[in-house]
């Protein structure tokens, strides 16, 4: 026994079984060795695959059971993911099988003597290999989380069930603690703005969402004698009472405009053939054009009777209001109420509630008009087939003229703004960099208030209001005459364009016929170019009438040129 030890210890500590072998590879022919070294050699081989390692399946789960375990949690996942866990198990077992299976086939060709010693450590250090990647893949697998994923087993594949998406707890928190704050707001706003586009009337708008201070205000502001029946609203039983009627004249008036808006879409419809039109946004781009109008004529028929429906339920709900019984506060007043002047004060109230709704809905019809138009401009120009040549410059005055107007729209912006005293944002960065400087003038006022300096002090700080203001309008002054060399640009490109089509022209020109047709290619030209400029000066008067409603009346002691725009402390 000690002698085969010893002859195992010399066989291990030989060469022969030094980096896998490579040693027989290298050597000649003539020293390979005999039939009996083989013989000695094989229970090596026969040892080194009983030495195998044992699998004991895997350890991370099991660590993973066993604190569940611990935690009296292990039943509920067990329920819960029993799908997942089956599989893991089918494929340990399989992995299992298919380890016992190389195992058999590595000692039956270990035990046979025609294999040579060098394919015995090749076997092994392949069987080694095959071992850790199916240890490593079901390692992979068992430590994913389980999740709608599928698992390949001997048999069947098994389609684990979806596991519930994790919520993290902060938005919900979140959405809990700010039912009245901002975040609210934000939804409620997208909400409205998609019900707005859903043409949903039911929601409450802005100006009836107001406190009750500011309601009684507006009331008063309606009509001229309004006053007087206002101040008798002085509960709030009453005003909840009246913001119920108007929501309700809200929402009837709303269906109406609605009604009115699909109506003329039908009518011009049938009246002109105007329903909807629709380009590529690459051959729009290309024209300085927009890309679709209008609405199809069985989309405006599915409004008009949908539309129909929710009038008849706005009206079914005002006459169920009417008749029910007056609340107490308002049937004992003495003496009663004037009900019918009080509709004319709601009424009015909703009308100017509702004016900018109204004047988007007179704008989308003109805008209709002007797209449709822009389109059958363009398809008369094309119709003329001009060449490529021509085409091209048709294309580059057109857009030569959109970015005219462009620059020219904003220019226009800048210059209400100056005359406005409206800002852009980006200029309060200005006055916020020099906060800190405004309260330390505003501490060395208060420690030079007995001292001579408190006069230079403040000199100072008008000084510097005035040059902030001055550089305000200097900025918007520069940015307005940039954009007036940009307009002198663009005109400069339309008119070398225009030379260049004329001189296209003169060289394709062969006959009387080639002439007439550049006639009418330039009268059609011509009348987009008009075409254009108008839709372009109607949608900047009307981003004038927008942007600046609520703008601030002009004071003259700010709107001197020292102190435009500047905030005073």
């Amino acid at each position: 026994m000690n002698a085969n030890s010893h002859m195992n210890l010399d066989t291990f500590k030989t060469p022969n079984q030094d980096a896998q072998g490579r040693w027989y590879e290298l050597l000649s022919p003539t020293q390979v060795p005999t039939g009996q070294q083989q013989q000695q050699q094989s229970p090596v081989g026969e040892q080194l695959t009983k030495k195998k390692k044992k699998c004991r399946g895997n350890r991370k789960a099991q660590r993973q059971r066993r604190r569940l375990r611990q935690k009296g949690l292990y039943s509920e996942t067990v329920t819960r993911n029993g799908d997942q866990e089956l599989n893991v198990q089918q494929l340990e077992q399989h992995d299992q099988i298919i380890e016992e299976d190389i195992s058999q086939k590595i000692q039956v060709n270990v035990s046979s003597d025609q294999i040579p010693p060098s394919t015995h450590s090749k076997i092994h250090h392949n069987d080694s290999k095959m071992k850790k990647s199916i240890k490593r893949k079901r390692r992979d697998i068992s430590s994913q989380p389980p999740s709608n994923t599928i698992h390949e087993s001997l048999s069947q594949l098994t389609i684990s069930p979806p596991s519930a998406k994790k919520q993290k707890m902060i938005n919900n928190e979140v959405q809990q603690i700010t039912t009245h704050g901002t975040s609210e707001k934000k939804r409620s706003k997208c909400k409205k703005q998609n019900n707005h586009n859903n043409n949903d009337s039911s929601y409450i708008p802005d100006y009836l969402q107001v406190s009750n201070r500011i309601f009684k205000k507006m009331l008063i502001s309606s009509l001229d004698d309004a006053k007087h029946i206002v101040k008798r609203l002085n509960s709030k039983e009453k005003i909840n009472y009246i913001r119920q009627y108007t929501c309700l004249i809200h929402r009837l008036f709303y269906v109406q405009l609605q009604e009115s808006q699909w109506k003329y879409y039908y009518d011009i419809g049938i009246q002109q053939n105007i329903w909807t039109g629709r380009v590529s946004k690459k051959w729009a781009a290309m024209n300085s054009m927009n890309y679709t109008y209008g609405r199809s004529k069985t989309l405006i028929l599915q409004r008009l009777k949908s539309i129909q429906r929710q009038l008849q339920q706005a009206s079914q709900a005002l006459q169920n209001f009417g008749d029910q019984p007056l609340p107490q506060c308002l049937s004992e007043m003495n003496p009663p109420l004037d009900f019918t002047k009080l509709n004319a004060i709601i009424t009015a109230v909703v009308r100017k509630g509702q004016h900018k709704l109204k004047q988007q809905f007179e704008h989308n019809k003109k805008m209709l008009m002007l797209d449709s138009t822009d389109h059958h401009l363009v398809q008369e120009v094309y119709d003329l087939k001009p060449s490529q040549q021509q085409l091209r410059s048709i294309r580059n005055i057109w857009k030569a003229l959109q970015n005219n107007k462009q620059m020219e729209e904003q220019i226009q912006i800048l210059k209400h703004r100056i005359h406005s005293n409206c800002l852009p944002p980006a200029f309060n960065l200005l006055d916020y960099s020099l906060n800190r400087i405004d309260k330390i003038l505003s501490r060395s006022k208060q420690d030079y208030m007995h001292n001579n300096d408190s006069k230079q002090q403040t000199i100072l700080n008008a000084r510097r209001i005035k040059k902030v203001g001055r550089f305000k309008y200097d900025m918007l002054e520069l940015s307005i005459a940039a954009g007036e060399e940009k307009v002198r640009y663009y005109d400069k490109k339309m008119k070398k364009e225009k030379s260049k089509l004329i001189c296209v022209t003169n060289k394709l020109k062969n006959s009387n016929s080639t002439s007439d047709i550049f006639k009418q290619l330039m009268v059609a030209i011509e009348a987009r170019e008009k075409h254009m400029i108008e839709r372009a000066d109607y949608i900047t008067q009307q981003k004038l009438m927008s942007f600046f409603d609520e703008a601030p009346a002009p004071q003259q002691d700010i709107m001197n040129k020292d102190g435009v725009g500047a905030i005073q402390n």
